[in-house]
């Protein structure tokens, strides 16, 4: 965050953190956004916080040179960290013009209130809970999985409203934490007992960790002294169960945890996402839109009947280079015209890097009543949404044809 607002006085950058957003994730988000957007990407990783739940997650991301626990809240600075205006408190601290907001919030302005809203605004903090909110709670934890594609749906909003209304160019999106999933429901030997603790000095406990004072060994745990990480009166221990095995304890529930040392726990992703001008995507060899065509036919000269077109599609499909579907045929104007050929419809849509492995031919067949003279081939953008119908210019064709009334003795 720092590096872009400090390049000059004018660069702005958002930080999305969606609540229990795991790598995998991220990884359909950044696929999504390659094909749909017009931007460039970089997805990278970083170790989360111990144990790996949401309020110290939070609170680790959030611009600080100290993080406290008291009484079993985390404090930045000095700050409590939890809530949104809390959190601006912090952001507007490290960053006076910045603005810290729900992702409901911003999806919910018109582009006239954005504009306005954020006029002077260069740090963009932006929360997203549909993942955790889903899961975290017994009675909806089946459904996270069909939630983790309204979560990709809605942080892709997110992203084109502030880049489509102009707002800024710059983004970052990441987790306070991911999670793990067992479809099965556990059985009592996969289950750890929390009666080992002394509950008095238990600071904070969930299925996959508990936090304490007391320093003891644990079977089936890994214990870590995190007064590193957070400053405490006393010493601070966090155990977590090896493999996924959970604690054993009322409330919520069994299949949706975090809080332990798994890697799809603890790995957390940072997408930057950085919105391109087509001159811009151009000027670093990136091309989006549709792959290209060309006609490469060595003569254009039809002597028969049916004759064939050689195709070669000039781009491989890629995430920024979608398939092009076109209508070829032979016309009797440069411009509009009527058509003299039968029209075939071709779909390039190779991703193959050989340019050979692109080819393509196309057998055409000439009307009734075609004479000797010049013709026109068209190929024509299939998509009814194109504003430049024509995929190339029209490409001049001499027919010569051996008529019969040439032998008419």
């Amino acid at each position: 965050v720092q590096n872009t607002i400090q390049k000059n006085d004018r660069d702005k950058i958002a930080v999305i953190i969606s609540d229990a957003m795991r790598y995998e994730i991220a990884v359909e988000l950044q696929e999504r956004l390659n094909k749909s957007s017009q931007g460039t990407m970089e997805l990278k990783t970083m170790v989360g916080s111990l144990p790996s739940y949401t309020k110290l997650g939070m609170a680790s991301l959030l611009p600080h040179d100290s993080l406290q626990l008291k009484n079993n809240h985390y404090l930045a600075d000095g700050i409590s960290t939890e809530g949104t205006p809390n959190r601006a408190k912090i952001v507007d601290k490290a960053t006076p013009d910045s603005v810290t907001l729900t992702s409901d919030e911003l999806l919910s302005l018109t582009q006239k209130e954005a504009l306005k809203k954020f006029k002077n605004v260069r740090v963009f903090y932006i929360y997203h809970n549909v993942i955790d909110s889903t899961g975290d709670n017994e009675s909806s934890e089946d459904k996270v999985f069909k939630e983790t594609e309204t979560a990709i749906q809605e942080i892709q909003k997110i992203i084109e409203k502030l880049t489509n209304f102009q707002i800024l160019n710059n983004v970052i999106v990441t987790a306070d934490h991911g999670f793990i999933y067992r479809r099965d429901d556990l059985e009592s030997v996969y289950k750890l007992d929390k009666a080992t603790f002394d509950k008095d000095r238990i600071i904070d406990s969930k299925k996959r960790f508990i936090l304490t004072t007391e320093n003891i060994d644990v079977m089936n745990t890994h214990k870590f002294k995190i007064n590193n990480l957070v400053e405490t009166e006393n010493n601070l221990y966090a155990y977590v169960p090896v493999a996924d095995l959970r604690f054993r304890m009322q409330g919520g529930g069994n299949k949706f945890v975090h809080g332990g040392l798994a890697p799809q726990e603890i790995i957390i992703p940072v997408l930057k996402y950085s919105y391109k001008k087509s001159s811009q995507l151009a000027s670093k060899g990136i091309k989006k839109g549709k792959v290209g065509v060309t006609v490469t036919n060595p003569g254009r000269r039809i002597t028969s009947n049916s004759f064939s077109v050689n195709l070669l599609q000039t781009e491989k499909v890629s995430d920024k280079l979608k398939p092009l579907k076109v209508r070829i045929a032979l016309w009797d104007s440069e411009f509009d015209g009527e058509k003299v050929s039968d029209e075939k419809t071709v779909i390039l849509e190779h991703s193959s890097e050989e340019p050979t492995e692109r080819q393509q031919k196309v057998i055409l067949t000439l009307g009734n009543n075609v004479e000797n003279k010049t013709y026109y081939l068209k190929l024509i953008d299939d998509d009814p949404t194109a504003i430049n119908k024509n995929v190339i210019e029209p490409i001049p064709f001499e027919v010569d044809l051996l008529l019969k009334d040439d032998f008419d003795f």
